[in-house]
């Protein structure tokens, strides 16, 4: 047998078995492949499923089946492919299922291929000898039967069983598998059938944005027709790294929350519910915008004359007239969507927020808090907005005052009142002037300008003389008497202001020296109590004194004397007292014209003077000795008590002798007035007869 019929016979058979086999092993690697991605591919599922993985968890998970895949054709296709084996090897098989062939089958096999060396190492007769007997050999045994069909059958079998799982799989869950070609293949953001749907309160086209510092309140809720899981869980991470898990708080029925309490970096989350498992949010935070810097300036009305005030940066409170315009500039921190000046809930103006400059001016009309409201690109406004507070001044009225010293009630036609007028204003005077008006001319004022007086003046102080005989009143008409002034306010004004009005009775001479005597009467007999109670004050004095060498009585002195001590300061006062109203009285009477020399003599030198003295020394000096006396309980002291005592009830009791002489000259010179006026009225009477008697001679 030569080579061509030994590669007919024996070679062919063995490279189609060769090449059969190497099918074989493809196959059994691809089904055993197709089981390991089959197997990844349900593990794929079932985690997804089961966990509801963000898109991209699922892309990890992809790329770890595709990786499990590549293994699997690697070990169990490419790899048993790149393994060697020819004829020889299938010879080699061969010889070893069949023991008998004892190696002449790889023999021949070799011979053929000329392994074996050229014709001067084997002669050609013994390579066909060998090839003859090794086909001879294997005529009897089946090559084809070379290759196990079981194992050909089991990947037959691998491969009818992926297909069935996976037809069976489509035609019985179509949109489960569907579901599941999106997810986990396409990576498309498609949801699984669930009991839960969580939907957060987010925008859809850009993250949540807040502001640095603030809390930031995440919010969800299950949608309509699904379950409320027993919980729902935050899964969050900062842009420093930082992350964790907490449990959000149950809102309502279907309501949950969630609150980062002053954040201060941006953060992402996804949120965790019974079977939902929501897509990643992020959270971008920023500062709010603020007012960084601002300038106040006040510009009051034109009728003040005040110069325009600017208050700097950092005082935010001014203070102004009604019709001042104020004018705020701000300068804001960040670029600005819109911007508003509010008072309280009321929009005052809408500014221009393309730059980061704002100004405006307004016209308070009464005390008023600004702020602006400052709304950021990113939605953000100034929650603590920057005040502005106006305090409206009122430009009060004109003070004026008027006093018209020792002047009572009544006056008589020849009194010259002094008046002392003082007229204030914080912004200056237009006019100043007294204004009087008669009874008998009820409604009808008469204005007369204060002299010495300039228009613009803001204090001015003047003291005249005001004579009664020039306003012609006649007696029994009353006057009434004012000072006013006015200011030059032109918004809310202009502001009056008036004194205190003083009201007169024109009186006649012989009433108002009555009013006098009556007066006078009056203060004599106070007086007249305070001499009674002084020369009590000096037995109950000799009483406690007499008592002085008595131990008990000395050692209790103080205590003794401390009430009369104190009785005979009220003395002192009271003292006073009468003085200051003779004082009126004689004043009284020099302005009505009614006084004299003489009259001032008397009332000046022997009652005013010596009250003077007894209020100013002596009785002050008599309590300070009683003081002296209780602490120090000399006998020298106590023998000083009673002289001055005696020389206090002297003085008294001269003053009360002159008020009585006084008392008595004024009641003969009212009796002489009353005699003169009855003369005058029987004079006045007695010409009236004769004048009718007159008449009737002439008629007769």
């Amino acid at each position: 047998m030569n080579a061509t019929e030994f590669h007919r016979e024996i070679t062919q058979p063995l490279r189609r078995q060769q090449r059969r086999l190497r099918l074989l092993r493809a196959a059994d690697g691809l089904t055993l492949a197709a089981c390991v991605a089959l197997g990844a591919m349900a593990v794929q599922l079932a985690l997804d499923w089961w966990l509801r993985l963000r898109v991209d968890l699922r892309a990890g998970l992809l790329l770890a089946v595709l990786a499990g895949c590549a293994w699997a054709l690697w070990r169990h296709v490419i790899a048993p492919l790149r393994v060697g084996f020819g004829v020889r090897e299938m010879a080699l098989a061969l010889e070893q299922r069949h023991p008998e062939l004892n190696t002449l089958l790889v023999s021949a096999v070799d011979f053929s291929a000329g392994r074996v060396g050229d014709a001067t190492t084997n002669s050609p007769e013994l390579v066909r000898a060998v090839m003859n007997e090794a086909a001879q050999a294997v005529r009897g045994v089946s090559i084809d039967a070379l290759i196990n069909m079981r194992r050909s059958r089991r990947a037959l079998g691998r491969a009818l069983a992926v297909l069935v799982v996976v037809v069976v799989a489509f035609v019985a869950a179509p949109q489960t598998m569907g579901i599941w070609l999106d997810r986990n293949l396409l990576l498309r953001d498609v949801s699984w059938p669930q009991r839960t749907q969580l939907i957060v309160d987010a925008p859809k086209d850009g993250p949540i944005r807040g502001a640095i510092g603030d809390d930031i309140e995440i919010r969800a809720r299950v949608a309509d027709g699904y379950q409320v899981p027993r919980q729902v869980d935050i899964f969050f991470e900062t842009a420093s790294g930082t992350s964790g898990r907490e449990t959000m708080t149950g809102v309502g029925e279907r309501g949950f929350r969630m609150v980062f309490s002053r954040a201060r970096e941006d953060f992402t989350f996804y949120l965790e519910g019974g079977d939902d498992v929501t897509e990643t949010y992020s959270v971008a935070l920023s500062e709010r915008p603020v007012v960084v810097s601002a300038e106040m300036t006040v510009e009051p009305p034109r009728y003040t004359n005040l110069p325009v005030q600017t208050y700097p940066d950092g005082q935010r409170s001014a203070e102004m007239y009604h019709g001042s315009t104020l004018t705020i500039r701000a300068q804001v921190s960040k670029d600005l969507a819109s911007a508003a000046l509010y008072s309280g809930t009321q929009v005052i103006q809408r500014l221009d927020a393309d730059e980061r400059t704002l100004a405006v001016a307004v016209t308070p009309t009464e005390s008023q808090t600004y702020q602006f409201e400052l709304l950021d690109r990113d939605g953000l406004t100034n929650s603590r907005p920057a005040r502005f507070s106006a305090r409206i001044i009122e430009d009060a009225a004109p003070k004026v005052r008027m006093l018209a010293p020792n002047v009572g009630n009544l006056v008589t036609q020849q009194a010259v009142l002094p008046l002392e007028l003082a007229f204030t204003d914080e912004l200056g005077l237009a006019d100043a002037e007294l204004v009087w008006e008669r009874s008998a001319e009820a409604g009808q004022s008469n204005e007369e300008p204060v002299e010495g007086f300039k228009p613009g003046m803001r204090d001015f102080e003047t003291r005249r003389n005001w004579t009664v005989a020039d306003t012609h009143a006649d007696i029994g008409e009353a006057l009434t008497l004012t000072a006013r002034a006015h200011d030059y306010n032109d918004v809310t004004g202009p502001g009056v202001g008036s004194s205190t009005t003083l009201t007169f009775r024109v009186a006649t001479t012989e009433e108002m020296l009555a009013e006098f005597q009556r007066r006078e009467q009056e203060y004599r007999r106070q007086f007249e109590r305070l001499v009674d109670s002084q020369e009590r004050l000096r037995r109950q004095l000799l009483t406690a004194l007499a008592a002085m060498d008595q131990a008990q009585a000395l050692a209790d002195l103080e205590v003794t004397l401390a009430p009369l001590e104190r009785q005979q300061r009220q003395i002192r006062q009271q003292v006073g007292a009468i003085q200051q109203q003779f004082v009126q009285a004689l004043a009284e009477m020099s302005i009505n014209r009614l006084d004299d020399a003489e009259t001032r003599q008397r009332v000046q030198g022997g009652i005013i003077d010596p009250l003077g003295a007894l209020f100013s020394r002596d009785l002050s000096d008599s309590a300070d000795l009683l003081r002296r006396l209780g602490r120090e309980k000399t006998v020298a002291l106590a023998a000083d008590v009673d002289p001055a005592q005696a020389d206090i009830a002297g003085k008294m009791q001269g003053v009360l002798d002159n008020m009585l002489q006084w008392e008595g000259y004024q009641e003969t010179v009212g009796m002489l007035r009353e005699i003169l006026q009855l003369q005058r009225e029987l004079n006045a009477e007695t010409k009236q007869k004769l004048e009718q008697r007159g008449d009737d001679f002439f008629e007769d």
